[in-house]
């Protein structure tokens, strides 16, 4: 049997040469030349591993933020109309009181205007019984003068 040794050779040396070179030679090789880009690599990606966060962190509180301003305004919205409730109801209690206070005003006025016109009916009464009987009583001296004489 006739086996090429040289082939076998190649392959093997090769073999050892790869290895060699993969284990000790090539990271020497490579962490030499690319210690600078690795190292910049590295920061890029750290950078933008960082804005990446930064961004993530700022879309949040944006969001935050919106929804912090919505609920203000829907807040201040519902403040409002509750101060303009309150505004319609005391103005209303306000009109009710006004109203409530004029229709006892009028009674008073009502109550003093028939005081006012019983005292002033007495009065007149009085006065026209007062008058009447100074009439008749001048009648009846008058009268009188004349069945005297």
């Amino acid at each position: 049997m006739n086996i090429n040794f040289t082939l076998v050779n190649e392959f093997l040396s090769f073999l050892i040469f790869f290895i060699f070179s993969f284990v000790f030679l090539f990271p020497k090789i490579i962490s030499i030349i690319n210690c600078e880009d690795l190292i910049n690599f590295k920061n890029k990606i750290f950078l933008n591993y960082n804005k990446t966060l930064e961004n993530s962190f700022l879309k949040k509180i944006i969001v935050i933020e919106i929804e912090i301003k919505k609920n203000f305004e829907s807040n201040i919205n519902n403040i409002n109309n509750i101060i303009i409730y309150k505004k319609n109801i005391l103005f209303n209690s306000i009109l009710l009181e006004k109203n409530l206070f004029l229709k006892k005003i009028k009674l008073i006025f009502n109550i003093i205007n028939r005081n006012f016109i019983k005292i002033f009916s007495f009065k007149i009464k009085t006065n026209f019984l007062k008058s009447f009987k100074k009439i008749f009583n001048d009648f009846i001296d008058y009268n009188k003068e004349f069945i005297i004489l």
